[in-house]
């Protein structure tokens, strides 16, 4: 082609951008809806520590607004976190008194004291705030959604005829087959519980993929889910560079058609959705403009190992009792665990982007585990996030073995101690910031636990080298070394105790084979954690020392799922899991 017949086929092109805009224009396109781009910037984030904390404490500025007229439930959650933080404060220091108590009679060095009591109350506080938070929400999660007035489901409504839903599945290297077999399993869950409102919902295969051989196959098995559901929209879209892994493939779809959706559904690989359930998301969202992320809790299936059957056992159980206890602790300002969620695009797009942290990784660069800041950053700017355990219907695999356990634990370990370069950014609620706080500790305690271990036995081998005791002395550490492993053993069991109360109060022991084949799971599972605990302390505290001397990681592909071109059959998984 010559300049002078370029010149006539696109003769307004002076820039790069016009360029990019006429061959997105020409380009024909059959998986891809035309793009409509919008510009998009990060939101000013002050991440030094030095300025952050000056500004803390003597400049501070208020939180964001919140949206509309501001609700009641805040002032609920900052009572329930205050005698939530009193409970345990005054635990922790019953705790600390015993332990005070007995070091001082081993005759201990006092720097080694003052290390023991430190790291001993570093411990019990983190683990009795758990605690306190799982009783006290417990007792109020007890009476449902209908005893929670501020529930999102008391002003559902039904959708405009307008609204538009972009269910999203960003992939990398995934098994084509069994993710789009999940996007025709949702889509005919659609299609068959909201017959008349499943025009509002279309999909988008999101692909990072680097091998030909997956996009090839991504593209076929898009051209099937068009042909086992012709009245649902199925768009494929491939990123020339997988620049930032998920967090910039859901940036460059925002960027290209955010516009065009009011909302999207965010999935993962893994994920399937109850059609009833998404359109019940879409109802709350639509009755209530403060709502900025509505997160599931997404039941772990299709596991048949021993550990992951133990995994998904605790999942389904504890973490059920857990979420719900969250939820009347937190309500509006909860977490959300970057799938299964569906999130208003517009307040996402303008104010939960996420912007480079200084230095080189892992410290700095893209924050790993972008989902609980992009909580925060919603909740900054004056938008409600809720965690809604009641909402059955939603489903995600799990680790199936202990090495992928491990490597995920890695992944979400580099990025929750990335949060304290964000921990005192203005305007940021009290209750995510201690979520931030909540989530780095949950690592460093392993290293805590570690030098514990050493310290204590140190001190009870020089204790009984020292010779004879008197019987006042073996008494002085007898009653309280009793006591604190009494309490300890009550804290970390608890949450277990509370889980079967409730799903017995509720009469769901039926679901895990009646009461005593689950009491008897409980008890297995229980043991299984005690054997296994000492295992985690060690690999998370060599992953810290490793996170320490700057060796980043990346966040690949599921090892489940990378089976490039011969997975499940798109029926089995649509009829065998939602039916």
């Amino acid at each position: 082609m010559t300049v002078d017949e370029a010149s006539m086929i696109a003769p307004s092109i002076t820039n790069w951008e016009d360029l990019t805009n006429w061959l997105d224009t020409q380009k024909y396109q059959e998986t891809t809806p035309p793009p409509n781009r919008t510009p998009l910037g990060t939101p000013v984030l002050e991440t030094s520590w030095k300025a952050a904390l000056r500004r803390r404490f003597f400049d501070m500025k208020e939180q964001g607004e919140p949206v509309g007229e501001e609700p009641v439930w805040p002032k609920v959650v900052e009572r329930r976190r205050r005698i939530s933080l009193l409970v345990s404060a005054a635990l922790t220091l019953l705790l600390t008194s015993l332990a005070s108590e007995m070091i001082s009679v081993q005759h201990t060095q006092e720097e080694v004291a003052v290390a023991y009591i430190v790291l001993l109350t570093i411990m019990n506080f983190f683990m009795i705030n758990a605690f306190s938070k799982t009783l006290i929400g417990t007792w109020h999660a007890l009476k449902g959604p209908t005893g929670n007035p501020w529930h999102p489901k008391h002003t559902e409504t039904d959708p405009r005829p307008d609204s538009k839903v972009a269910i999203v599945f960003p992939v990398y290297h995934e098994d084509p087959h069994r993710v789009v077999a999940g996007m025709i399993a949702v889509a005919q869950s659609l299609q068959t519980n909201v017959p008349e409102d499943f025009h509002h919902y279309e999909f988008f295969l999101l692909s990072d993929s680097r091998n030909p051989a997956y996009r090839i196959a991504e593209v076929a098995a898009i051209d099937q889910a068009r042909l086992a559901c012709p009245q649902m929209k199925f768009h494929y879209r491939w990123r020339i560079s997988n620049d930032n892994a998920k967090l910039g493939n859901m940036t460059d779809f925002c960027r290209r058609w955010g516009r065009d959706y009011d909302y999207m559904l965010a999935m993962d690989a893994d994920s399937i959705m109850n059609g009833d359930t998404i359109h019940q998301l879409l109802r709350m969202m639509e009755g209530n403009h403060r709502l900025g992320i509505l997160q599931t809790n997404p039941t772990p299936v299709m596991r048949k190992s021993l550990f992951g059957r133990m995994q998904q056992f605790a999942g389904r159980l504890y973490g059920s009792t857990f979420s719900y206890a969250l939820q009347a602790m937190y309500m509006g300002h909860a977490n959300y665990i970057g799938h299964n969620a569906l999130i208003r695009t517009r307040p996402f797009m303008e104010h939960c982007l996420l912007p480079d942290l200084p230095g080189s990784k892992p410290w700095g660069g893209k924050p790993l585990s972008h989902d609980i800041v992009e909580a925060a950053l919603m909740a900054r700017a004056g938008y409600e996030v809720w965690f809604l355990p009641d909402l059955g219907g939603t489903y995600e695999e799990i680790p199936a073995n202990i090495l992928s356990f491990l490597i995920r634990e890695r992944r979400w370990m580099q990025g929750n101690l990335q949060h304290t370069r964000l921990l005192f950014v203005d305007g940021l609620h009290k209750t995510h910031r201690e979520n931030f706080i909540t989530g780095f500790m949950g690592y460093l305690s392993a290293f805590f636990w570690g030098i514990f271990l050493i310290i204590s036995a140190g001190s009870m081998v020089n204790f009984l080298k020292a010779g004879k005791f008197s019987q006042k002395e073996i008494g002085s550490i007898e009653i309280p070394a009793v006591m604190m492993l009494i309490a300890s053993i009550v804290f970390m069991l608890a949450p277990r105790f509370l889980a079967a109360i409730k799903t017995a109060k509720e009469k769901k022991a039926g679901e895990y084979g009646g009461l005593p084949k689950m009491a008897f799971c409980i008890f297995i599972e229980t043991a299984f954690s005690f054997l296994f605990s000492p295992l985690m302390m060690v690999f998370i505290t060599k992953f810290l020392w490793v996170w320490a001397k700057r060796r980043s990681i990346s966040w690949g592909p599921n090892n489940e799922m990378m089976k490039p071109c011969h997975g499940l059959p798109a029926s089995r998984i649509s009829h065998g899991v939602l039916g």
